[in-house]
């Protein structure tokens, strides 16, 4: 398909479904002080996000080979537009609940389809490229979010970042109705059938070795998100928009090593860089770990180590989703279902286990990541040999 619009749509909706949980954790703090919350409850913002994603990663997984993706689609966006008017006029910390699980209820259709809809619409290199862009998109948004969150809590309140939120799911809804293919697969399933179709993905070979990567570096991510806010500017006394440009230089290593990937992939096969990249993670851990036993209280030493981490996510993103979507061309949103909902999982676990960590100490950051590195070591060297053909 040489027309690029529908990838710029879908483009833009998923990055618009991260930028909801990414333009407002600066302003966390400011809200747990504006409502007389504990900074435990202001932080099940982002479980009540999460818990709608996976509710409609369940629907999405039953429903929308049926119903068709573009409607699915639509649909989630035009819910979460009523669930960000919902934060914009919330009067308390319930009813910001209540929206932000409204957000990822309706926004949470995006990543889940969107990647189906690329594989169906474009096929070859370009997916690659596509989803190397994506990996690009997926750095720059918590790059530029937290700076633009911090920007609008400081000097206009944090309501203001919801208002943002809700111009740009308007305008990828617009989007989506205007640039989407109307004909996007339709099919119909007898149930038998669907569970039979996901016991077959879910014990492939594939998904053990790919489709974990991803989850296991995002419930990363959002340990970090979760804790690091109260860390950063409650512990460590930085302001909101500082705190944002910390965030912004790990995530910047993550978009470059994500843009060159793909010419990696091409030169040296795609699981050579997948290797690379979960050795360049276990580096992260390793230095967190000395730099919690050295200068624990440096946010620069922090990031720097933090920095590998994006490096080593960047490398075997786009990688990692092909090699587990490519199998599957006839059952792509299943397959992407299973993989969305291993990635609501992780990012439960992720999110959960940061309200239990200290936020006076990195020492659960640590911990964290470093067991989370080695998992995603195990789990793709469970199957040695390639399965695929990795150069592509």
């Amino acid at each position: 398909m040489k027309d690029n619009k529908p990838a710029i749509v879908v483009i833009l909706s998923i990055v618009t479904f991260f930028t909801m949980i990414d333009v407002y954790t600066p302003s966390m703090p400011e809200i747990a002080r504006h409502f007389d919350e504990s900074n435990q409850e202001v932080q099940k913002t982002i479980s009540y996000s999460i818990f709608g994603t996976v509710i409609s990663c369940v629907i999405a997984g039953l429903y929308a080979d049926r119903w068709g993706r573009k409607n699915f689609l639509v649909f989630g966006m035009s819910f979460a537009t009523l669930g960000s008017i919902i934060a914009i006029i919330s009067p308390s910390n319930d009813w910001l609940l209540l929206g932000r699980f409204m957000q990822g209820l309706g926004g949470g259709f995006m990543p889940i389809l969107g990647f189906a809809v690329i594989q169906e619409l474009y096929s070859g290199p370009k997916v690659l490229k596509i989803f190397a862009i994506l990996g690009v998109a997926f750095s720059i948004t918590p790059s530029l979010a937290p700076i633009l969150g911090a920007f609008l809590s400081q000097h206009m309140g944090w309501r203001a970042v919801f208002v943002f939120i809700l111009l740009t799911v308007l305008a990828s809804l617009l989007s989506l109705i205007a640039y989407l293919p109307v004909s996007l697969n339709t099919s119909h399933i007898s149930k038998m059938s669907l569970l039979t179709s996901y016991k077959h993905i879910v014990t492939s070979k594939y998904f053990v070795k790919y489709a974990f990567l991803s989850p296991i570096y995002v419930s990363m991510s959002f340990f970090e998100l979760t804790m690091m806010p109260f860390y950063i500017q409650s512990h460590l006394g930085y302001s909101a928009l500082a705190y944002s440009f910390f965030l912004a230089f790990t995530t910047v290593t993550f978009a470059c090593s994500s843009y060159f990937s793909s010419w990696l992939y091409e030169k040296m096969g795609i699981d050579p860089i997948i290797k690379l990249g979960l050795g360049i993670t276990i580096l992260s851990a390793i230095g967190l770990g000395i730099v919690f036993l050295v200068i624990p209280e440096s946010a620069t030493a922090v990031y720097l180590a933090l920095s590998l981490k994006g490096i080593g996510w960047g490398l075997t993103f786009s990688g990692s989703v092909n090699n587990f979507l490519n199998p599957f061309q006839h059952e792509r949103t299943r397959a992407s279902t299973a993989r969305a909902v291993l990635i609501q999982i992780f990012l439960l676990i992720g999110s959960t286990s940061a309200q239990f960590a200290s936020t006076t100490s990195i020492y659960g950051l640590v911990v964290f990541v470093s067991l989370s590195s080695i998992l995603a070591w195990i789990l793709y060297s469970i199957h040695g040999k390639n399965m695929v053909n990795s150069t592509m």
